[in-house]
């Protein structure tokens, strides 16, 4: 039986979408600050990094700090980023105005 395909709000961008055997994560920024200190997450996240156990991916929008945080990601377990499918936006929008 598939189960429904649900969404969890973490923190700022980051959700995680459940759909039968997938468990996607986008953008996850956990703690900490951005744009040298001037932005902060809403409210204090309670996914923990033992729970990055349970994904199965993990996608990228892009490389603004509030949506790929390195912080959060070295601390990701080594066994967590061994089973884990990384996506990310390949395209760059300056290229379709040929900057």
């Amino acid at each position: 039986m598939t189960m429904k395909p649900t969404l969890l709000w973490v923190n700022h961008a980051s959700f995680v979408f459940r759909y039968d055997t997938i468990r996607l994560m986008t953008d996850p920024w956990l703690f900490g600050s951005a744009f040298n200190n001037g932005w902060d997450l809403l409210c204090e996240t309670k996914f923990r990094m033992a729970d990055f156990a349970q994904l199965t991916h993990l996608w990228f929008s892009h490389e603004h700090p509030d949506h790929f945080a390195p912080p959060v990601l070295q601390q990701i377990p080594e066994s967590a980023r061994r089973v884990i499918t990384v996506l990310f936006q390949e395209d760059h929008p300056f290229l379709y105005f040929r900057f």
